[in-house]
């Protein structure tokens, strides 16, 4: 797989609220993640929809009551590996989910991540990887 192919390849989609802005291809997966807000204290869990380097989607019913740019840490397992990172909000879902964008702080976590984007990339168009909470 071809770097260009993870950072190059934002969906030319027209979604309801205007144009794409994802910065990298986001691949399916499926499965439980949680995070941890630190200003206020606010623990949430919900359903990782799809993944990219550069963020995911968090199904949740929560009600969140958080500002866009909030930061969160997130944590979740793929293919039996954990994985966690600060991540900030941008966009929100009221009842239905959280658009997080992932702030790898070093380069190991920024490694891990694109050898999950990797194995994502392989299994695509299959089943959704699983993905379980901490």
């Amino acid at each position: 797989m071809e770097m260009q192919e993870i950072f190059a390849e934002a969906i030319a989609v027209e979604p309801a609220r205007g144009i794409e802005r994802r910065r990298s291809r986001r691949f399916p997966c499926k499965g439980d993640a949680e995070g941890l807000f630190h200003q206020p204290d606010i623990l949430f869990r919900g359903e990782v929809r799809d993944m990219s380097l550069t963020g995911c989607l968090v199904l949740t019913r929560a009600q969140l009551r958080v500002q866009v740019l909030a930061h969160v840490e997130l944590r979740f397992l793929v293919n039996n590996n954990h994985y966690r990172t600060l991540a900030r909000v941008i966009d929100i879902r009221k009842g239905q989910g959280v658009g997080m964008e992932f702030m790898h702080p070093d380069a190991q976590t920024k490694a891990s991540f694109l050898g999950l984007i990797q194995t994502l990339h392989r299994m695509s168009p299959q089943t959704p990887v699983e993905v379980h909470s901490v």
